[in-house]
């Protein structure tokens, strides 16, 4: 089985990521490591909650190495979109990289702005901002603008699962992060989860 994992390692080392934090759910002959690819894990961040901050990171930073999805198009940024989990919210006691409250942000191309809405808690109000002069570079993979006076902000898309509406970039203010779609049904039904 060793045998095995070099060979599928080498053949695509950006389709497997090795771990042992947890039981394997599927083995391979007599291997005991879970073998997840990029999008199972990012899918189970974004939509579970539940994959460990070290695997997103190690996956992220996988992705960004490899630069071997495949490219965002500007249809991919049509509606809103909540930020679940943030590199920089790893260096924060318990939170394992997810957010502990719920940033929505819509991408209006059209309108050349970004949209961010930031819910803290029930009681206390929306805090909303918005970037200015939103673009995206189709051939960098980059969303850039800027808020108010500082200097432009960027996202660097790193995976997007259409299907699944997981999209993962780098920001240049806050790190790796993660975030999906929010469809209008849902955002009726669950104002505001904390976890």
């Amino acid at each position: 089985s060793e045998g095995v994992m070099l060979v599928l390692a080498t053949l695509c080392p950006h389709a497997l990521l090795l771990q042992t934090s947890r039981p394997a759910p599927h083995r391979h002959g007599g291997c005991a490591m879970l073998i997840d690819t990029p999008a199972a894990v990012l899918k189970r961040c974004a939509l579970q909650r539940n994959s460990p901050a070290a695997d997103v990171q190690r996956t992220l930073e996988e992705l960004e190495r490899t630069q071997s999805t495949e490219p965002a198009a500007v249809a991919d940024f049509d509606g809103r979109w909540e930020l679940v989990w943030s590199s920089a919210a790893t260096k924060l006691p318990l939170l394992n990289g997810y957010m502990p409250n719920r940033e929505l942000l819509s991408w209006d191309l059209q309108a050349a702005q970004l949209r961010l809405e930031i819910e803290t808690l029930p009681f206390l109000p929306k805090i909303s901002t918005v970037g200015q002069g939103l673009a995206f570079d189709e051939a960098a993979q980059t969303l850039t603008y800027a808020i108010k006076d500082k200097p432009p902000s960027q996202w660097r898309i790193l995976y997007v699962d259409r299907a699944a509406g997981v999209m993962a970039a780098r920001s240049s203010v806050t790190g790796l992060n993660v975030i999906k779609r929010v469809s209008a049904a849902a955002e009726a039904a669950a104002p505001l989860v904390a976890s």
